[in-house]
Formats: C-alpha cells, structure tokens, sequence
C-alpha cells in the first residue's frame, strides 16, 4: 500500500486531519457505442480526494462495456477496466491535490441505448 493511500494510515490517524469518506452517484442512459464523461468535483484549495472504489451496473449483457478514470489536466486514463453486466472494484491509491480533477468515462459497447448507474467512493483529506 503506498504511504499517500488514506489505508496505509491506523484509523487513529485519519481523524487528525479532518478527514471524510462520502460518495457520488453518477447515471446516464448511454447509446450505442457512445462515450459519456461524467465530471468528479474540482479539489479545492486545502484538501485532497483519494477515489478509492468504484462500482457500475447496467442492463445490458450482450456486449463488454468499459469505464475509466481520467485525470482530467492529462487526459490520462489513470485506471480502467471493462465489463458486462457491472463490477466493483477497489482503486489503487492515487492523490488528487488542489485544483484537480476526475472524470469517469463510460463507453456502451452494444447495439442499444442502456442505463448505467454507478457509484465511487472517496476519502477527503483536510490539508
């Protein structure tokens, strides 16, 4: 576990700096091999956000989708995968400091428009 990741500290540790887990729900109705970007929040001055699980599902299991996390100052994609019907995945420990931002990207790889719905998990750290 890297010494950034919000894990590799004791649970006696995280309360010191303010910190907060919370989520965000992202859902869209995606067509036929089109690529949606859903935006995480700018980091703001003072804090740092660790995405740190992520889990997506969909109605549809005729083809195999894929989901991304993007830095968006790159356009790197920072972790993907793909799947069918959904998944849930821990993320690997990466820092996004003030000013930053993710977006998730998901592609619809069958031949009719779905709904995707899905969820990722963050720790914020007060800075």
């Amino acid at each position: 576990m890297p010494s950034g990741h919000p894990d590799w500290q004791t649970w006696a540790g995280r309360s010191v700096g303010g910190e907060t887990i919370d989520s965000i729900n992202f859902f869209d109705n995606i067509e036929s091999d089109e690529t949606v970007l859903f935006n995480l929040p700018v980091v703001p001055d003072g804090e740092e956000h660790f995405y740190q699980n992520l889990s997506i599902s969909s109605s549809n299991d005729s083809a195999v989708h894929f989901i991304s996390l993007i830095v968006v100052a790159t356009g790197g994609i920072w972790w993907s995968q793909d799947f069918v019907i959904g998944g849930n995945w821990d993320l690997p420990g990466f820092k996004f400091t003030a000013g930053n931002q993710a977006q998730i990207q998901v592609t619809n790889s069958s031949a009719g428009t779905y709904l995707f719905i899905g969820n990722i998990f963050r720790t914020i750290r007060k800075v």
